[in-house]
């Protein structure tokens, strides 16, 4: 009886250890003097010295951001695909290019978490096109061209940019993009 019940001890231990494998952060722009956001955004640590976001939420790459009380600095921005990563001045560059995603098919389940209110919210949703791509326009009028962006039925709003959609095995498909 004793074995039973340490094993399933044991087991309930390295779930809980590997379903937060990553952990979702928000990122935050707020002008110094009145402290009003300016841009707000979401990313994804990938270790403790790298967050993975999309690009247009690190909107400048000379720019240092503080995150957690921890300092980042863009280190590699992907503009074709709208992802970027920060790294802390120690690592700056650890990453010369993005992770690998994990490849999903169409109707796949897959969730983000967002922070609404404060809290990190689970969002689930499916895979509506597995190999979306996006033409669109920038605030300069140059032609702006997005590619591997899962299209998904996932409720996504102005500010969800940036968090991870993960696989139901917790694997990282890519980041939202809204603007």
């Amino acid at each position: 009886m004793l074995k039973i019940l340490l094993s399933i001890s044991i087991t309930l231990t390295l779930v809980s250890c590997t379903s937060h494998r990553y952990e979702t952060v928000e990122i935050i722009w707020k002008e110094t003097q009145t402290n009003q956001i300016i841009v707000r955004g979401m990313g994804v640590k990938l270790s403790t010295d790298q967050i993975l976001t999309s690009a247009h939420v690190v909107r400048d790459d000379a720019m240092i951001y503080e995150i957690g009380w921890q300092i980042y600095q863009v280190s590699y921005r992907d503009s074709w695909g709208d992802r970027a990563i920060l790294s802390t001045p120690s690592h700056p560059q650890k990453h010369t290019q993005m992770p690998q995603f994990q490849r999903v098919r169409l109707w796949d389940p897959i969730y983000t978490e967002v922070s609404r209110s404060g809290s990190i919210v689970h969002i689930a949703g499916k895979v509506l096109d597995p190999a979306w791509s996006v033409l669109g326009y920038d605030p300069l009028g140059r032609v702006v061209s997005l590619s591997g962006i899962v299209l998904t039925d996932i409720d996504l709003q102005p500010g969800d940019s940036g968090a991870p959609i993960f696989t139901t095995e917790r694997e990282i498909v890519d980041v939202v993009h809204v603007r």
